[in-house]
């Protein structure tokens, strides 16, 4: 992807290309299960709820769950819960050979 380009003009592409995964012509909602110690008041949600805010602004709905249970994350991601996580390069290794 061409950095470039403005995001606004990334994201009509990526549209464009994965068009057959839209609903209703939109980006799907998508959960990110978050492992913060301190929960919704630590830094690490904290700063997920920063960028969701800044998709929101692009028409992409993300919610964001706060878990203070490493494992609970890794379970939620597992069971499908989850579209996408946030947890220590230690569990996300069981998930791609790029982390760890």
């Amino acid at each position: 992807m061409d950095q470039g380009r403005t995001l606004q003009s990334r994201i009509r592409a990526l549209k464009k290309l994965y068009s057959h995964m839209l609903v209703d012509g939109e980006i799907p909602s998508r959960t990110t299960c978050v492992w913060d110690v301190l929960g919704k008041k630590g830094p690490i949600y904290t700063s997920t709820v920063d960028q969701q805010l800044r998709l929101k602004h692009y028409g992409i709905h993300m919610v964001v769950e706060a878990y203070t249970k490493e494992q609970d994350v890794v379970d939620k991601l597992k069971s499908g819960h989850c579209d996408t996580s946030i947890m220590s390069g230690s569990q996300a290794s069981q998930f791609n050979d790029f982390t760890g």
